[in-house]
């Protein structure tokens, strides 16, 4: 404990700009606090205290040989977090005779203080507690199979292959390019740009799960990285994020970092703030844990054996990469993430955009019910007590908080409280930028984007609110599903960028929202 309080201090002494703003931050939603009633207050910290104490107890129980008592071993772990909570919250409702409303927005609170007080301290405290191995001194050597699973992506393949076959790795690598019954000339350029350690595949269309599962058929290496055609890695991004899968046998999987690629468009700009601020942190929050809940598509890296061990992927749902992670956390491996990058092509158009988050959101919303059976078990780990259960209720309920939120400011107004409103939405909108501010100077190195915070709190969280009621309804109606194409029709090509390329948008060959 000694060791590690001082590694902790440390860490501050040494990060004087990340500590100064996660301070920032944790003391913003304080004042956002005083402004509430103070039994809302004594709720918040309740609820904090609870959480803290129930933090400790999965870590309690997570240590081999550690006696379970009778009724914890039989019970859900959630549901010792899930009764306190409900109590209190019910309790402060029914004392203060709240509207629904009311305790709606009461909510909400409590799940901004989860981020502020556990997610972006989560998110820190792991960027810097992760030591990575020394890749210049000792890279990893094993042998390494690199899936590229393709549909429709002619103008974009090319300069994949080219990226992967330049990135560094010295040990055996091959590259396994799975064309899925592409109707453009996938296939053609797959060919034109592969060299002796690329083997291209064809195949007549079954989805993204069947196009890598042909891959794993092929695959001859111990360790396999996952690279979605129309990501671009950087010269070191291999051998990163394959050291880290390698630093410790019980890890199973490891989640790369992702970018987008421009951030030209007021879309991609707020794509790039949704990244940093929300993908990415919670990604590292999680991984404090070894419980990253989603290996991206566009970077992710495998064990074999741990991938095998599973089945390979399943196509019973649109996100086959966050159901072969929860598989692989029920099958007993930590997933962890690592600071490995790819930059990946973004939607453009609000309607590219919409598009494409309905698909995440209707795949996530399936794999949650697929695998609901976790909130029935009694494991122990911070995944199923924690994690799983934190993302099957916000996602199922967030989108209706937004949604009375935003119609409870609008009836402020109306009722002319406009002051009391202003006061209050400035105030979230700060606590907004703060935490955005943390997260870019944590993820990504354009600061700048901090200044389109307000419009995520404004605009883009709406946006998002309303697409996924749009996917809880179409989960319900069961339509039929499909892998859709790449979402880009190129306009002129160019050669395979170097690193500071990839890195600066402006360089990237020109790209056109398509109406797919």
């Amino acid at each position: 404990m000694g060791r590690k309080f001082e590694s902790l201090i440390e860490i501050l002494r040494n990060q004087d700009a990340e500590t100064a703003i996660l301070c920032a931050c944790v003391l913003g939603f304080g004042v956002v606090l005083s402004f509430l009633p103070a039994a809302v207050v004594n709720l918040c910290l309740l609820v904090g205290v609870v959480g803290l104490a129930y933090q400790a107890l999965l870590i309690y129980h997570g240590r081999d040989g550690w006696p379970s008592p009778w009724l914890l071993s039989e019970l859900p772990s959630w549901i010792v977090l899930g009764v306190p909570v409900g109590g209190l919250l019910g309790y402060h409702l029914f004392e203060a005779e709240a509207t629904v409303v009311q305790g709606i927005i009461l909510v909400a609170v409590l799940f901004v203080s989860f981020y502020f007080w556990y997610v972006l301290p989560a998110a820190w405290f792991q960027s810097h507690q992760q030591s990575s191995p020394d890749v210049e001194q000792n890279p990893p050597t094993v042998p390494l199979s690199i899936l590229v699973p393709a549909y429709n992506e002619a103008g974009c393949i090319g300069q994949c292959i080219d990226r992967l076959v330049q990135a560094e790795y010295p040990g055996p690598k091959e590259i396994i390019v799975i064309d899925d019954g592409s109707t453009d000339a996938t296939y053609q350029e797959a060919c034109a740009h592969a060299t002796a350690d690329v083997h291209v595949l064809q195949q007549e269309n079954g989805g993204k799960f069947s196009a890598l599962n042909t891959g794993l058929e092929r695959a001859t290496g111990s360790v396999v990285v996952t690279v979605d055609a129309d990501s671009r890695v950087t010269d070191s991004t291999l051998v990163e994020i394959v050291a880290d899968l390698l630093v410790d046998p019980s890890v199973g999987a490891v989640a790369g970092t992702v970018k987008p690629t421009r951030v030209d468009t007021l879309v991609e700009k707020l794509q790039a703030l949704e990244y940093a601020v929300g993908i990415n942190t919670f990604r590292r929050a999680f991984a404090a844990t070894d419980s990253v809940n989603v290996v991206p598509g566009c970077l992710g890296c495998f064990r074999k054996v741990a991938i095998d061990g599973v089945g390979g992927y399943d196509g019973d749902t649109m996100t086959e990469d966050y159901d072969i992670t929860l598989q692989i956390l029920r099958a007993g491996w930590s997933v962890r993430a690592s600071e490995a990058l790819v930059y990946t092509e973004a939607p453009r158009t609000w309607r590219g955009l919409a598009r494409q988050r309905l698909r995440w959101k209707l795949g996530t919303l399936e794999t949650l019910l697929k695998h609901r059976g976790l909130l029935r078990g009694t494991d122990r780990s911070t995944f199923s007590g924690l994690v799983f259960p934190y993302q099957l209720i916000s996602l199922s309920a967030m989108p209706i908080v937004t949604l009375v939120i935003l119609w409870t400011i609008l009836a402020g107004v109306a009722a002319g409280q406009w002051l009391y409103v202003a006061v209050i939405v400035t105030l979230f909108a700060a606590l907004e930028f703060l935490g955005t501010l943390f997260a870019l100077e944590l993820n990504d190195n354009r600061l700048w984007l901090a200044a389109y915070s307000p419009l995520i709190f404004v605009v883009y969280r709406h946006f998002l609110a309303a697409i996924t009621l749009k996917a809880l309804f179409d989960v319900l109606q069961q339509p039929e599903r499909t892998w859709d194409s790449s979402r880009y029709t190129p306009l002129e090509t160019e050669a395979s960028p170097s690193d500071e390329q990839v890195s600066e948008s402006v360089e990237i060959s020109s790209w056109e929202e398509s109406d797919d």
